[in-house]
């Protein structure tokens, strides 16, 4: 189990979650949470693949500019978040807000 307090000191910060090859495991669920006191925060959820020499970072969005409105979660614990391979992926957490915050709870 993995627990964060992610808060954005500018806006569109991305926060890594998961280094490839992090040996973390596989995931049974990831659960985010809205920390703020005063109103929605947009959120995107994506795994990227460690570019190699000559090749681009190739980026697949889980979430893409979704919103978790004030005091709510969401809760991920089917595919494709249950198929993520850490062992090639890096999982990464974009925060819009310029001061937003978001707990993450990863098993």
């Amino acid at each position: 189990m993995k627990n964060l307090l992610l808060t954005n000191s500018s806006a569109n910060q991305v926060h890594e979650l998961l280094k490839p090859s992090s040996g973390f495991g596989s995931i049974s669920s990831l659960c985010l949470t809205n920390s703020e006191s005063s109103g929605a925060v947009a959120i995107s959820l994506y795994i990227e693949v460690p570019s190699s020499i000559g090749k681009s970072l190739e980026t697949f969005y889980i979430l893409r500019n979704t919103v978790i409105p004030e005091g709510a979660a969401l809760l991920l614990d089917q595919a494709p978040i249950t198929s993520f391979d850490n062992t090639k992926f890096g999982l990464y957490l974009s925060i819009e807000g310029s001061s937003d915050s978001v707990s993450v709870m990863i098993l």
